[in-house]
C-alpha cells in the first residue's frame, strides 16, 4: 500500500513525498517494512538535479532493521 503527493512548486522545482507499506510475510511473523520518501527535483532545461531522502523500518520485513538513505541525481539530455 503506498499513498504520495507531489507539487510543482515552479515551472522548475518539484517536491512530492511517499509513505509506503509492505506486508512482507503472509502469515503474520515477519514485521511490516515502512518507507517514506521526500524528493526535490530542480529543471534547469536539459539539466536536471533531483534528490531523494528515503527512510525504511523493518527492511524486509526485519524487526529493527532500519536504514536512512540520501540519493542525488545529476542528469542531461541532448
Amino acid at each position: 500500500r503506498s499513498i504520495g503527493l507531489g507539487y510543482a512548486i515552479t515551472p522548475n522545482l518539484t517536491a512530492s513525498v511517499t509513505r509506503a507499506t509492505a506486508k512482507t510475510d503472509a502469515s503474520g511473523r515477519a514485521a511490516d517494512e515502512d518507507t517514506d520518501i521526500l524528493a526535490l527535483g530542480y529543471s534547469l532545461g536539459p539539466i536536471a538535479v533531483s534528490a531523494q531522502v528515503k527512510r525504511v523500518d523493518n527492511l524486509a520485513g526485519n524487526a529493527g532493521t532500519d536504514a536512512e538513505v540520501l540519493a542525488v541525481r545529476l542528469s542531461t539530455r541532448f
